[in-house]
């Protein structure tokens, strides 16, 4: 029961987390369409609904077995995870914003968990995501993965349009040293 609280908690905290901080960005210069934002987040969405309701699903097999431990480390990586979207999250500061869009003012933030990958929220995210997978243990849980996976990669791909228009160089520079959402890998 513990780690149903610690899991869903650490999902409440983001949450709210990103709610408040939302109030307090830059004002929006460009903001990407209404059909291009539904490319990302569709996936995204049925990605969350497969993991809320996949612990009560009757249907849904279970993929893990009961064993000790893959409850605990489930809620480890989802407070790890919620640890490095805060982190991010603060660093990137008033650039945030929860769609695609410029700001004014914007920069180009390459400090923090931004030195070990380009879109350390998404990265974070997944290992929350990842995190609750493991806790759930079943079928569901592994299609939601592949979901955010790519809802986080094709809006990924859309903030680079942005960015790689408003840094030409800087991010071109900054795209070469820095990997998107694994270090090191991808």
């Amino acid at each position: 029961m513990m780690l149903r609280y610690l899991i869903w908690g650490s999902w409440a905290v983001f949450f709210a987390y990103w709610y408040v901080s939302a109030r307090r960005t830059k004002p929006t210069c460009e903001r990407q369409s209404r059909p291009a934002q539904m490319q990302w987040r569709a996936p995204i969405i049925v990605s969350y609904l497969l993991l809320a309701f996949a612990p009560w699903g009757t249907r849904d097999a279970r993929l893990l077995p009961r064993i000790a431990g893959w409850g605990e480390a489930g809620a480890a990586l989802a407070l790890a995870g919620l640890a490095f979207c805060i982190w991010a999250r603060r660093t990137l500061g008033a650039n945030w914003s929860g769609t695609v869009t410029l700001k004014q003012g914007h920069e180009l933030i390459q400090s923090g968990p931004y030195r070990l990958v380009r879109n350390p929220i998404y990265t974070g995210m997944l290992i929350m995501l990842l995190g609750t997978a493991l806790w759930v243990g079943r079928r569901s849980a592994v299609v939601a993965i592949v979901l955010a996976v790519i809802g986080f990669v094709i809006k990924l791909r859309q903030e680079e349009a942005f960015m790689q228009r408003q840094f030409p160089e800087a991010y071109a520079a900054y795209s070469a040293r820095v990997k998107r959402l694994i270090p090191f890998v991808y």
